[in-house]
C-alpha cells in the first residue's frame, strides 16, 4: 500500500465527531436505524453494493454508520433532550444531563470541523 493510501486510510479512520460517548452512541444508533430505512429502498441497496462490491450487508451497514454518525450528532443531542421529558428513572436522567453538559463543551470542536475525539 502506498504512503498516500495509508494516509488517506488513517484520515478516514479518524473522521469522527467531537462528542460525548453517550451522544456519539445515540448518533450511531440513529445511523443504524437510518440504514435500515434506506435499505428498504432497492435503489439505495444497489448503489451501496455497486460502491462496495463483495461486501456483505453487515459490512455495508458498519461503513454507512461510520460515515453518517458524525452528521447525526445534533439530532442525537435533541433525542437525548427529549428523553429528559419522558418518564425514565432519575439515574438515567442524571446520566443524560451530565452527558449533554459535557458534550456542550465540545461544540466548538464540532464547529471547527477538525479531527474529533470522543470524551
Amino acid at each position: 500500500m502506498s504512503i498516500e493510501k495509508k494516509i488517506a486510510k488513517e484520515q478516514r479512520r479518524q473522521r469522527i465527531a467531537h462528542a460525548h460517548f453517550l451522544v456519539a452512541d445515540t448518533a450511531k444508533q440513529m445511523g443504524h436505524e437510518l440504514f435500515e430505512r434506506a435499505m428498504q429502498q432497492n435503489d439505495w441497496y444497489e448503489l451501496l453494493k455497486k460502491k462496495n462490491p463483495g461486501a456483505d450487508l453487515q459490512k455495508l451497514e458498519n461503513q454507512f454508520v461510520e460515515k453518517m454518525w458524525p452528521t447525526l450528532v445534533e439530532e442525537a443531542r435533541a433525542t437525548l433532550v427529549g428523553m429528559l421529558r419522558t418518564p425514565i428513572d432519575e439515574t438515567s436522567k442524571e446520566r443524560i444531563m451530565e452527558a449533554l453538559l459535557l458534550d456542550n463543551q465540545l461544540v466548538r470542536g464540532r464547529k471547527a470541523g477538525g479531527h474529533i475525539k470522543l470524551n
